[in-house]
């Protein structure tokens, strides 16, 4: 009873990702025994159950979220926000949704050495990191016989309207 309260109710994470260079917590060994599966070994036993649909996941509550928002269309989580009529498929992206919207809370810190950066969620500090930090040009120019590569969506759309 008191880990569950512990990792249900109060969300407390002592467990720590067992892999190298990954600090990852989790709230039971079990969640993170499943995500070193999932993350580290690219593991994905279950498939979509839905015809025609190959899609695969690591774990059964990630094909169910799958089969209720693409299959379904189902977006049942409201913004908790008052005024406020957004609605998403997953808790995870209603919160995120609030954390960076109505409370513009920008606590992930950058990860590279001296970046004193602050970010409201992890993805856009790694896509900070890869772009700034790391200089990566992956997003290749949208129009026939141009060779450019770019750090970003918007850096080639900007380079098209500035240059074609």
């Amino acid at each position: 009873m008191k880990a569950h309260v512990k990792g249900v109710h109060l969300k407390i994470k002592t467990v720590i990702c067992t892999e190298d260079g990954c600090t990852r917590k989790f709230t039971s060994k079990q969640h993170m025994q499943s995500h070193v599966s999932a993350v580290h070994h690219g593991v994905k036993n279950i498939v979509c159950t839905e015809e025609g649909c190959s899609q695969r996941f690591s774990i059964p509550q990630n094909m169910a979220t799958h089969i209720k928002a693409v299959h379904r269309g189902i977006q049942d989580m409201m913004c908790t926000e008052d005024g406020c009529t957004q609605k998403f498929f997953r808790k995870e992206h209603m919160q995120k949704h609030v954390n960076t919207i109505h409370l513009k809370t920008k606590d992930v810190a950058c990860e590279h050495k001296g970046c004193l950066q602050l970010f409201s969620d992890a993805g856009n500090m790694r896509k900070h990191v890869k772009f700034v930090h790391l200089k990566v040009k992956d997003v290749p120019c949208t129009q026939e016989g141009c060779a450019q590569m770019f750090s970003g969506g918007g850096n080639m759309r900007h380079h098209v309207k500035a240059v074609h």
